[in-house]
């Protein structure tokens, strides 16, 4: 029979396996920080509107308007399939980073943060640099 005594797991009268539960939540409450996409990459708010995945292209030019920088094309995953995929870069102020939405076959599936240039040239998506 289990029974929980001041902290720890008992398992049995003879055969005792103490845990301590402190542990095991620290480890539960570390996995979930980890593994739970974050906050800020699960939405974005564009003035009062708030866009989130599974949006359609439409849904998101109605409360962001027109992007920044859009780049489109076809991704040829194994033969005889392929998915559309658009990303589309929003810079939403001087005091906020850039966002990077990324649409496959019509759908919103990842919102992206992108650092802001450090002056000087960069590729709008953020991921090279460059001269100017």
């Amino acid at each position: 029979m289990a029974r929980l005594m001041h902290g720890t797991f008992t398992h049995g009268s003879d055969h005792s396996l103490t845990i301590p539960l402190m542990r095991i939540a620290l480890l539960v409450i570390w996995t979930l920080c980890w593994t739970a996409p974050s906050a800020a990459d699960a939405a974005l708010r564009c003035d009062t509107e708030l866009v989130v995945r599974g949006m359609t292209p439409y849904e998101v030019l109605e409360r962001c308007g027109v992007p920044e920088y859009e780049l489109a094309w076809t991704d040829y995953r194994y033969p005889g399939y392929f998915v559309r995929v658009d990303e589309w870069l929003y810079d939403l102020g001087d005091n906020r980073f850039r966002r990077l939405l990324i649409f496959e076959d019509g759908r919103l599936i990842r919102i992206e943060t992108r650092r802001k240039p450090a002056g000087g040239f960069d590729s709008p998506t953020g991921l090279g640099t460059g001269t100017p």
